[in-house]
């Protein structure tokens, strides 16, 4: 999914950018997370920033459950690929 895309959409002030705040924050992080494992120094520190990225896939999850549910994501196209991400 491509956050950056959904969150241009969502420009809205208050509550909105807030969400979509958070959702840029944990989505974002998913990536530095997975690209750091790939330099872990040991089998521990790769499957501690794994779990960061797995951790932080959740949040993202969590985020974009809550724009659909508060029906912040109205628009069709961005609707439609949050529940098509089977979210």
């Amino acid at each position: 999914m491509n956050i950056f895309f959904l969150l241009q959409k969502n420009d809205k002030p208050g509550v909105a950018r807030t969400l979509a705040q958070q959702l840029l924050r944990s989505g974002t992080s998913i990536g530095a997370n997975v690209e750091e494992a790939q330099a872990a120094q040991s089998k521990a520190d790769f499957i501690g920033k794994m779990m960061i990225a797995l951790k932080q896939s959740r949040e993202t999850r969590y985020w974009l459950r809550l724009l659909v549910a508060s029906e912040i994501a109205l628009f069709c196209h961005s609707r439609k690929t949050i529940i098509s991400a089977n979210f």
